[in-house]
Order: structure tokens, then C-alpha cells, then sequence
């Protein structure tokens, strides 16, 4: 488990595609969001944000996107399926 960056202590995810709350001690459940799953972070300002959750896992585990329109990749072409090992 890793933690998001700029929400560290906050949330983390997994290598099997899941972000967990380390306030609620608990996985999220991703909503959808088109054909992708999403969460909304809170930060520690209050401030919610949407973030789409093979982005928040691509990030973590194979290193930030040289700029924001980086495509993220799902090696199976399942958009659910957001595996470390699935995503490029």
C-alpha cells in the first residue's frame, strides 16, 4: 500500500486497484465516472477533489505522468480493472 501523493496519512492504494481510507480504516468504494471509477479525496483543508482511480494507482506505483494529459493504459482494455500490473 502506498500513500497518494498530497494526501499522505490520508489515503493510500493498493497494488490490486483499490484506495483506502486511513481515517475510516476502510476501502472506498469508486463510483463510476463515465467508463472509469472515481473517489472524491478531502483534503486536510476540506477542499474535495475527484480523482479517477487508475490515475491515482498508475502514480503510485510507476511514477508520476510527465503533465496532467498523460494517458493511462489498461493493458486488457477493461476500464474496471485497475490493477497495478494492468496499467502502463
Amino acid at each position: 500500500m502506498k500513500d497518494i501523493e498530497g494526501y499522505e496519512g490520508r489515503y493510500a492504494v493498493t497494488p490490486e486497484g483499490c484506495v483506502y481510507s486511513h481515517i475510516r480504516k476502510r476501502i472506498i468504494a469508486g463510483k463510476r465516472i463515465g467508463n472509469y471509477l472515481g473517489v472524491v479525496l478531502c483534503g486536510g483543508n476540506g477542499k474535495r477533489k475527484k480523482a479517477y482511480i487508475h490515475r491515482l494507482i498508475c502514480a503510485a506505483f510507476h511514477g508520476p505522468a510527465p503533465h496532467d494529459k498523460a494517458v493511462v493504459n489498461h493493458l486488457d482494455s477493461n476500464p474496471q480493472n485497475n490493477a497495478a500490473s494492468n496499467l502502463e
